[in-house]
């Protein structure tokens, strides 16, 4: 019959329709999920974009916060080995004018005395007097030497 006839050709081509339209909406779907999908990976490379940039900007600044640090550390012991040797070079002189200065007072004392005990001013009497109390200490051992400084002076003579 006619009816089953057209029942039948209609639900072929409504089955069809419905087929092709699964196709374009699967295919609108897909289209708007890659769109979705693309988006939502841009947003999240851009955050991930700015937390590297944060990152990098965070250890920029500490880099250099540090670097800075040592500069100053390395330019005050710097500083403080510059004035140790001023420090150092400052008492070196004074020492070495000082040690000048008692080498010539002692030069000069040792002229002073040895003009004031030379051979010309001593008597014959007081070297004889001298060469017989060495003597005597040297055979009897109870009496003392005459004083080292007075042997010194001899021998400066």
């Amino acid at each position: 019959s006619a009816t089953s006839i057209t029942r039948m050709v209609r639900g072929k081509l409504a089955r069809l329709y419905a087929k092709r339209l699964r196709r374009v909406y699967a295919r609108a779907a897909t289209i708007i999920a890659a769109g979705i999908r693309g988006k939502l990976s841009r947003i999240y490379a851009k955050k991930i974009r700015t937390a590297r940039y944060a990152a990098n900007n965070i250890q920029r600044v500490t880099r250099g916060r540090q670097a800075r640090a040592r500069y100053y550390v390395l330019r005050e012991r710097s500083h403080q080995q510059k004035a140790a040797v001023k420090i150092q070079t400052a008492q070196r002189g004074r020492s070495a004018r000082r040690r000048v200065s008692r080498r010539k007072e002692l030069r000069r004392k040792a002229l002073a005395a040895a003009e004031a005990v030379s051979v010309r001013k001593l008597f014959a009497q007081d070297l004889k007097e001298l060469a017989t109390a060495i003597q005597e200490a040297q055979v009897d051992a109870r009496l003392a030497f005459p004083p080292a400084a007075v042997l010194g002076l001899i021998r400066i003579v």
